[in-house]
């Protein structure tokens, strides 16, 4: 006792030391202890389970963008007559007629109410002795009209250049043959042609007319045929073309084409 007396402070100064590097010994593992729990909080809040936000409902901003996608056509002309003062026109019995819209007394009056197919029709006829065959030919479309009738051809195998149609081969028994094989002049194709079957193709076509202004109409015309319509006849067009969609006209005047689509619907 009569030690720790006189040495009381260095007592104390010893187990001061021995805290203190008790307390620096440990300080790592509480530092290292602090960040573990630190990085596991942090972990938590980061990992933690989202909720996907709900789908956006863009159903108006798409049906916009499709809105103005579309063409908007402002009709100014035919159903518009701010800048289009009203015609009045005699028809052909001198009655006056009232028509509206730009150039609709001229070519943009024209309908087209009907579209024709018009036929290559090639028949077999019969045999000749001769080892030859005759056949009928029918070309509807053709611009001449001699052609549009029926005509009696001859054909033989090694016939001659200026021949329409040349015999390839003759199928079945000569005298009543079950197939001709025909090699067009004007094409690479051979067609075929038996007595119970004609071979037929389509040729062209013919289309029926109609000027609205004054109702007057056009029937089976075809390319080439000529339209002369308006008071006093003053629109003169040509047919340049026809298929099964509509018709082109070129004015007499200018050489200027204009397409005319057929609506059969309409």
């Amino acid at each position: 006792m009569e030690f720790v007396k006189k040495h009381y402070e260095k007592v104390v100064l010893a187990l001061v030391i021995l805290v203190l590097l008790a307390a620096a010994a440990l300080l790592p593992f509480i530092i290292k202890g602090k960040k573990d729990k630190l990085v596991e909080y942090s972990t938590a809040l980061t990992t933690k389970p989202v909720k996907p936000l709900p789908a956006l409902d863009t159903s108006v901003q798409e049906g916009a963008l499709q809105r103005a996608q579309g063409i908007y056509l402002l009709d100014l002309t035919t159903k518009h007559n701010t800048f289009n003062p009203v015609k009045w026109l005699k028809d052909t019995y001198g009655k006056p007629v009232k028509v509206t819209g730009a150039d609709v007394d001229g070519v943009g009056s024209i309908e087209i109410t009907d579209i024709r197919e018009l036929y290559m029709i090639i028949t077999y006829d019969r045999a000749d002795s001769t080892g030859g065959y005759y056949i009928t030919v029918e070309k509807q479309g053709s611009l001449k009209k001699s052609e549009r009738q029926k005509q009696g051809a001859f054909v033989v195998k090694g016939g001659s250049k200026s021949d329409a149609f040349t015999l390839v081969e003759a199928k079945g028994p000569p005298e009543n043959p079950t197939e001709l094989i025909l090699q067009p002049k004007d094409s690479t194709e051979p067609i075929s042609v038996t007595p119970a079957k004609p071979y037929k193709k389509v040729d062209g076509y013919t289309a029926d007319l109609k000027y609205k202004v004054d109702n007057r109409t056009f029937m089976d015309h075809r390319v080439g045929d000529r339209l002369t319509f308006g008071s006093g006849g003053q629109y003169r067009y040509k047919i340049v073309a026809i298929n099964q969609t509509g018709v082109v006209l070129s004015a007499e005047s200018n050489n200027k084409n204009t397409p005319i689509s057929f609506n059969p619907s309409h």
